[in-house]
């Protein structure tokens, strides 16, 4: 395919995609009810954000941010930390059934940053930076045993719930999106680049571990307690790994490189 054809793809894939939001939005639809804010802002804000700046179609930018407005009252909680599910008709947030004591999952309040922090960068509409700096400036101060982020958050209290710790399953892109915000900062984004470094480096230490065959893996923790199994939710890491040894300091960059071949091998 020449590069005037896949051009011509491109803007056609943009067209059906801007052509079925309408239909979905004249039929008073939403993303699904079922979805939590994780998966809603991943697959339609980051989406459409991502296919903006591939295309510079401004039709994206209107959809992601018309999405962005029905997540917004998740955020309405004591602690300004997101409920897991949002009703878009009626804006009532809620955590999952599942959850304990009104908690939220740290993989998915602490993956919203990156994609509305760009959107509020592009429309000029400060409100999105604004929620998400909220729910960085409540991990940022938290208390962390050992340096490490625990999986679940009330949402009232701003207090830890059960003390699992995880880079797989209801932690991994929280980790994987301070780099990231590092990265699309220009590097200017020191917090993230620090609170990133920090929680790898508590990682490192207390939940890295070397099988007697050689192999490189980072297991749960649950209660102080190695599950001694790496999940498979946790695979991305030697990439995230890898990523950070090229945008780090040397002190750090070393042994994320070794971490990162370490994992991809295992």
């Amino acid at each position: 395919m020449s590069l005037h054809e896949a051009h011509s793809t491109s803007k056609n894939d943009v067209t059906i995609i801007l052509s079925e939001l309408d239909r979905i939005f004249q039929r008073k639809c939403s993303p699904p009810r079922k979805d939590g804010d994780e998966n809603s802002n991943t697959n339609f804000v980051g989406g459409l954000l991502s296919a903006y700046a591939q295309t510079g179609n401004y039709k994206l930018i209107q959809k992601a941010e018309e999405i962005a407005q029905l997540l917004l009252p998740a955020f309405n909680t004591p602690t300004g930390i997101p409920n897991g599910l949002i009703n878009p008709k009626t804006g009532r947030g809620r955590t999952y059934d599942w959850t304990i004591d009104d908690s939220a999952n740290l993989a998915e309040f602490g993956t919203l940053h990156l994609d509305f922090k760009y959107l509020s960068d592009i429309t000029g509409n400060p409100i999105y930076r604004e929620k998400v700096e909220i729910v960085r400036k409540v991990m940022r101060d938290i208390p962390k045993p050992n340096g490490l982020y625990f999986n679940y958050l009330n949402t009232i209290t701003g207090k830890w719930v059960e003390n699992d710790v995880s880079l797989g399953a209801s932690g991994d892109s929280f980790y994987e999106y301070l780099l990231k915000a590092y990265i699309h900062s220009g590097k200017e984004g020191l917090e993230a680049k620090e609170m990133y470094v920090a929680a790898m480096k508590a990682i490192d230490k207390w939940m890295i571990r070397e099988s007697r065959g050689g192999l490189l893996y980072v297991s749960d923790m649950k209660i102080q307690i190695l599950d001694q199994k790496m999940g498979h939710l946790a695979c991305f890491s030697g990439g995230m790994f890898a990523l950070g040894s090229q945008n780090l300091p040397n002190s750090s960059a070393v042994r994320h490189l070794y971490i990162g071949k370490g994992f991809t091998n295992t």
